[in-house]
């Protein structure tokens, strides 16, 4: 269980699977939390040490409100992803993915995942609603939440500084298919 109270399933694709992470995958991603181009879009970028990962691991696994996976592509661990700020009652969680391994870039793998993460969070976690945010340099990230089905409802302007200057953050939001068709 990675999730205090949600039985974390993995999810498996073609060529993806998420997968309950291990603390051995932490190994990985430090140098990816650590790639400038990588973390640029993170919204806390700040460098991260392996104590740091193994805080995030270890609060993570303490928490009602979180699930995460980790990301593999063709056999290989890419990354990680998961749903936070999950609210039961209200029925709605918020999305959050680093994909680590920049060969994995442009390759339809982001969208592939927001959309097993998200048909996760509605059929398993009975979500009404999932929100994401993007900075708009992104465009990986952008496009691949609009093929997914996410919709823009809200920019905050000038959110964060990134490469010398303010950008805005877009702010996207997917309901669940099956309320649609009531």
């Amino acid at each position: 269980m990675f999730g205090k109270t949600i039985l974390l399933q993995p999810i498996q694709g073609k060529s993806l699977k998420l997968d309950v992470p291990e603390r051995d995958d932490l190994i990985q991603f430090k140098p990816w939390m650590n790639d400038p181009e990588v973390a640029r879009y993170l919204a806390q970028y700040r460098g991260y040490t392996v104590e740091d990962e193994l805080g995030w691991f270890d609060n993570t696994a303490k928490q009602v409100d979180k699930v995460a996976w980790a990301i593999y592509h063709d056999g290989q661990i890419i990354g990680n992803c998961g749903l936070f700020h999950i609210d039961h009652q209200s029925q709605h969680a918020e999305y959050g993915v680093v994909i680590g391994q920049q060969s994995a870039w442009g390759q339809g793998v982001g969208t592939a995942i927001l959309e097993a993460v998200s048909q996760y969070g509605f059929k398993q976690l009975n979500l009404r609603n999932i929100y994401l945010n993007v900075f708009m340099p992104n465009q990986g990230s952008l496009k691949s939440a609009q093929k997914a089905g996410y919709k823009h409802f809200g920019t905050h302007p000038e959110y964060a500084y990134i490469d010398g200057q303010f950008v805005d953050m877009w702010m996207g939001q997917r309901q669940n298919p099956a309320l649609l068709d009531r």
